[in-house]
Protein backbone atom coordinates (compact mmCIF):
# COMPACT_ATOMS: atom_id res chain seq x y z
CA UNK A 1 0.00 0.00 0.00
CA UNK A 2 2.99 2.56 1.07
CA UNK A 3 4.06 2.11 -2.94
CA UNK A 4 0.72 3.64 -3.81
CA UNK A 5 0.21 6.13 -1.35
CA UNK A 6 1.37 9.90 -1.26
CA UNK A 7 1.58 11.92 1.84
CA UNK A 8 1.87 15.78 2.98
CA UNK A 9 3.53 16.30 6.09
CA UNK A 10 4.29 19.94 7.18
CA UNK A 11 7.42 20.07 9.43
CA UNK A 12 9.69 22.14 10.83
CA UNK A 13 12.24 19.05 11.75
CA UNK A 14 15.83 18.60 10.47
CA UNK A 15 15.42 15.46 10.21
CA UNK A 16 12.24 15.71 7.91
CA UNK A 17 14.27 17.35 5.89
CA UNK A 18 16.56 15.21 5.48
CA UNK A 19 14.56 11.84 4.54
CA UNK A 20 12.18 13.81 2.22
CA UNK A 21 12.66 13.00 -1.99
CA UNK A 22 11.17 16.47 -2.55
CA UNK A 23 10.83 19.70 -0.58
CA UNK A 24 7.60 22.05 -1.47
CA UNK A 25 7.48 25.73 -0.06
CA UNK A 26 4.92 27.79 -0.11
CA UNK A 27 5.50 31.39 0.39
CA UNK A 28 3.59 34.92 -0.66
CA UNK A 29 5.03 38.07 -1.92
CA UNK A 30 3.65 41.09 -3.47
CA UNK A 31 0.08 39.65 -2.69
CA UNK A 32 0.91 36.40 -4.99
CA UNK A 33 1.42 32.94 -3.41
CA UNK A 34 4.04 31.00 -5.02
CA UNK A 35 5.47 28.05 -4.76
CA UNK A 36 8.85 26.30 -4.90
CA UNK A 37 9.98 22.31 -5.13
CA UNK A 38 13.56 21.40 -4.40
CA UNK A 39 15.34 18.34 -4.91
CA UNK A 40 17.60 17.65 -1.37
CA UNK A 41 19.58 15.10 -3.27
CA UNK A 42 20.37 17.19 -6.70
CA UNK A 43 20.83 20.34 -4.55
CA UNK A 44 23.39 18.36 -2.39
CA UNK A 45 24.72 17.24 -5.68
CA UNK A 46 25.60 20.34 -7.32
CA UNK A 47 27.15 21.68 -3.78
CA UNK A 48 29.16 19.24 -3.48
CA UNK A 49 30.81 18.88 -6.96
CA UNK A 50 31.65 22.69 -6.49
CA UNK A 51 30.77 24.08 -9.87
CA UNK A 52 31.36 27.69 -10.47
CA UNK A 53 28.45 29.23 -11.02
CA UNK A 54 25.94 26.63 -9.36
CA UNK A 55 24.29 28.04 -6.44
CA UNK A 56 21.28 26.24 -3.92
CA UNK A 57 19.00 28.18 -5.74
CA UNK A 58 19.71 27.49 -9.32
CA UNK A 59 18.87 23.63 -8.64
CA UNK A 60 15.79 24.57 -6.87
CA UNK A 61 14.48 26.61 -9.87
CA UNK A 62 15.67 23.46 -12.17
CA UNK A 63 13.31 20.80 -9.97
CA UNK A 64 10.25 23.52 -10.94
CA UNK A 65 10.09 23.28 -14.40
Amino acid sequence: MARNSQFIIISLRNNMFELADKLVGIYKTHDVTQTITINPNAMLNKIQSGKPGDEPGAAAAQSEQ
